[in-house]
């Protein structure tokens, strides 16, 4: 990965799983010590959209892959669930850390085969349900 910042084999294996067999609805990632990326923490399969939202930290920045579900605008509606990234990089994350994320992003996230969009959020209204929902349906 670029700046000398790598990812634990657990990282790609875990994504595998929530691509291929729905073993859970997210799994958030973090850059620890400033050298590899590791899975900070996985939600079960049954975790709610507000459970995501409570799970990430408000001062740090983080990675997300989310397996999210919606009803598209077809006739007639279906389910859908898509893969996606989540680039989380709140204001109040000190500027070295936000550096280190941004930097590491691109890279991190082509380890990832199969998102379906990459969401940037800064504060919690970026990753308004409904929003997310429109912008997957446009």
């Amino acid at each position: 990965m670029e700046a000398g910042i790598g990812a634990t084999d657990a990282c790609v294996s875990e994504f595998n799983k929530i691509k291929m067999s729905k073993s859970s609805r997210y799994i958030i990632y973090h850059i620890v010590d400033k050298r590899q990326v590791e899975i900070e923490s996985i939600g079960e399969r049954t975790a709610s959209y507000e459970d995501f939202l409570k799970a990430l930290p408000r001062t740090s920045p983080r990675y997300v892959v989310y397996d999210f579900n919606y009803t598209t605008n077809e006739v007639p509606p279906r389910e859908v669930e898509k893969l996606l990234f989540v680039y989380w990089c709140p204001d109040e994350a000190e500027v070295k850390e936000k550096m280190v994320y941004a930097t590491t992003k691109e890279s991190f996230k082509k380890k990832l085969v199969g998102l379906a969009k990459d969401i940037q959020a800064k504060d919690i209204g970026d990753l308004d349900h409904k929003s997310l929902i429109d912008a997957l349906r446009g």
